[in-house]
């Protein structure tokens, strides 16, 4: 991933802001990171963005329920990259360890917005973190949803809001803050 070591989270959305797209896409045009994963994929629209500006050689896994609480299905949106190697669909519970054995270590850039419940993000997080490079970038997306902000203001990281205060991110430390 091109982000120095040195860069606070305020550098690195600078950094995604000076991209003329929105979304996560926008994270992986601004950071060119080798592994993404998103926790929730939903209709699969953000996800058919980011496999568009995906480097070559990077691998974009979306995790999805086989029946998410949004009733979205992404096939039809993720259909024009079928066969392409980068793109890695799971189908299963974003908090189960067989899920997460199916992502090899070293994810850059993880995205979750899956059922936007504290209990979720933080079993999530626990879960996906030992997967994370050291620095990888966290962004999250609808943190006024139901219970989300408690856990994003216990979140012991120097992080920062974007997208207007909807979504957050962070840069993960596996020794912790």
């Amino acid at each position: 991933m091109m982000v120095p070591e040195r860069d606070g989270v305020a550098d690195i959305y600078a950094r995604v802001e000076a991209v003329p797209m929105g979304g996560l896409a926008a994270f992986v045009v601004a950071l060119q990171p080798t592994s993404v994963v998103e926790l929730g994929t939903g209709g699969g629209v953000g996800a058919s963005h980011v496999m568009g500006v995906l480097p070559r050689g990077a691998t974009f896994t979306t995790v999805n329920w086989p029946a998410p609480p949004s009733g979205d299905d992404s096939r039809e949106c993720l259909a024009p990259w079928a066969g392409d190697e980068r793109l890695v669909v799971v189908l299963g519970d974003t908090r189960d360890p067989e899920v997460a054995q199916c992502v090899p270590d070293g994810v850059d850039l993880l995205y979750i917005d899956s059922t936007h419940t504290r209990e979720c993000a933080e079993a999530e997080l626990a879960l996906w973190g030992p997967k994370l490079a050291d620095g990888a970038v966290v962004v999250m997306d609808d943190l006024t949803h139901n219970d989300l902000m408690q856990f994003w203001d216990a979140l012991p990281y120097e992080k920062c809001l974007v997208w207007g205060g909807c979504g957050g991110m962070f840069r993960y430390a596996a020794e912790g803050p």
